[in-house]
């Protein structure tokens, strides 16, 4: 009945369940980046297409007053972000290419600064009062220097990436942010007055980014050491996941309360744990990456359906434009500038700069501030040149960086033995020793046959070549023990059943959870004509995973 009301436009959409808006968002979103990766795009920008059609540009499905039950979960998904690139902060990345690394970040921020304050003025002065064009230029310019964390990693986990472009590329996200961070809010504390908002205690707020900063690092180096001395005491995976998952909503929880920088404080955690407790962090960070994706298809949905384009305007767009480009020359001429300051390589010169294009969270986060510390046409331009210009990156952001990744030939690097065995199936490992015996063998070829091989069972097949039987080394216990019967004994005499038998085209690991559900460590291996290929054991799929990874690694 709500539904056929909700059709005829009787039911209003605010008054259906947050569940229902959950439920919708994550699967549309889902169903949309499968659709756009089959594609060869990026999923990301699937959850953000979707967004868009059931928000404020599109069906107005998620609306304002909508979006604004669903704050938490943006809060969750930044935090979660943040925690993950604090992860990435390890000193010894660091000391090894501090130089490196200081020059790339500070002359790609600041480039992007000082070339999107410069240009945006030129059409600002056109537009708007003088005091009114140089705050806006100036904010603008701040929050250019961010860079999209969440697109940009999950571009990166997507195509696997690993090398010297990935590893610069997740320090400089991790705190660029904290750059445009503290550029902004010093700006806007600054100007606040000067434009009439906000009263004219300047020195007060000077002094509150400097509490929020500090504040955020402070809690956040506790935090870490607090996460650091729970987590001694345990080893199941379930109790660390629980312990640490509440750790970081308790310390974005805090620094809501005390107003200090969120983004900032679970960063400065993430470092914290990943540096004092490097084994234990790894199990952490990998739970933490099976769990969020769900979060992160909601918050992406949520980023593309708060984007309004009812209010763009010819000027508004030939900003959004100047703001587009400026940044990413910017950014360009930093990389480059940074790469011949600091001695980087010529891999890091040529495809960082396209890596750097995507923006969100932050940029979004920033324009919402501005749009509320400064009511009226200064804080409106802001959030519709950064929201727009947040749709257009995000679409054109994750294909740059793939393009960049592929070309620096670092895709498809960054896996594990366990992503390997997703990717093989069990023809794979077959090999010479996956034998296997007729029926009527003499037991004595079969004990030679096991005697010269490497496998611990060999498969009983009839005269059509269809298995029928195993034999492992406990069906030939009493035959050695009583050797003057051998020479009367077929290996049809001797064999077992089979416990499991699978197809030679499920991968890896699918075979590895048959083997688990059947509790044996072998599998016979039946090809396209249900006919017998061989034995697959699990030391066999171990040491096949591990040779490729050491093959990949080397490569």
């Amino acid at each position: 009945m709500h539904v056929l009301e909700l059709i005829h436009g009787r039911l209003h959409v605010e008054e259906l369940n947050a569940l229902l808006f959950v439920g919708i968002a994550l699967f549309g979103g889902t169903i949309g980046g499968r659709l756009f990766q089959q594609l060869k795009i990026p999923q990301v920008i699937g959850y953000i297409v979707i967004g868009l059609i059931l928000g404020e540009s599109g069906l107005h499905f998620m609306t304002a007053s909508v979006m604004s039950r669903f704050q938490p979960i943006n809060y969750i998904a930044l935090g979660l972000i943040s925690f993950s690139l604090g992860g990435e902060l390890k000193m010894d990345m660091l000391r090894k290419n501090g130089r490196q690394f200081t020059y790339l970040l500070f002359f790609e921020a600041f480039g992007a600064f000082i070339l999107v304050s410069l240009a945006a003025y030129l059409p600002l002065s056109m537009l708007f009062p003088s005091a009114s064009a140089v705050a806006i230029s100036l904010l603008l310019g701040s929050i250019s220097a961010a860079t999209a964390a969440a697109g940009t990693t999950d571009v990166l986990w997507e195509y696997r990436a690993k090398g010297e472009v990935t590893s610069t590329l997740l320090g400089i996200i991790a705190l660029d942010d904290i750059l445009a961070l503290f550029l902004f809010t010093i700006l806007a504390s600054v100007l606040s007055p000067l434009l009439g908002f906000g009263g004219g205690n300047i020195l007060l707020t000077l002094f509150h980014p400097v509490y929020e900063t500090l504040g955020a690092v402070l809690l956040g180096m506790l935090a870490g050491n607090v996460l650091i001395w729970l987590l001694k005491k345990y080893t199941e995976e379930e109790r660390i996941f629980v312990f640490a998952m509440g750790a970081i909503f308790l310390v974005l929880g805090f620094s809501r309360f005390l107003e200090v920088d969120m983004l900032m404080t679970a960063m400065i955690m993430g470092a914290v744990f990943v540096n004092k407790a490097p084994r234990k962090s790894k199990v952490v960070f990998g739970l933490i990456d099976r769990f969020s994706t769900p979060i992160y298809v909601l918050f992406f949905v949520f980023v593309g359906a708060t984007l309004k384009f009812s209010a763009l305007s010819l000027s508004v767009a030939l900003l959004i434009a100047v703001f587009i480009i400026a940044r990413f020359m910017g950014k360009l001429v930093g990389i480059k500038a940074g790469s011949r300051l600091a001695g980087a390589s010529q891999s890091i010169s040529k495809y960082l700069p396209f890596c750097l294009m995507s923006q969100s969270g932050v940029a979004v986060g920033l324009s919402i501030i501005a749009a509320q510390k400064f009511p009226g046409v200064v804080g409106e331009t802001i959030l519709m040149v950064v929201t727009t210009s947040t749709f257009i990156v995000q679409l054109l952001g994750p294909a740059m960086i793939k393009f960049a990744i592929q070309k620096a030939g670092e895709a498809g690097r960054n896996v594990t033995e366990e992503n390997l065995k997703e990717q093989f199936h069990l023809s794979d490992v077959l090999g010479e020793e996956n034998q296997f015996v007729k029926e009527g063998t003499p037991i004595q070829q079969v004990i030679h046959q096991f005697a010269s091989g490497r496998s611990n069972e060999i498969g009983v097949v009839n005269a059509s070549g269809l298995l029928t039987g195993v034999i492992t080394f406990e069906n030939l216990k009493g035959i050695l023990a009583a050797p003057e019967i051998n020479f009367f004994l077929l290996a049809v005499d001797v064999m077992s059943p089979v416990p499991l038998s699978a197809s030679q085209e499920i991968n890896l690991r699918e075979a590895e959870r048959l083997m688990r559900q059947s509790g044996v460590d072998y599998v016979a291996v039946i090809g396209e004509g249900a006919e017998t290929r061989g034995m697959v054991e699990q030391r066999m799929i171990d040491a096949f995973a591990r040779r490729k990874y050491l093959e990949l690694q080397e490569a």
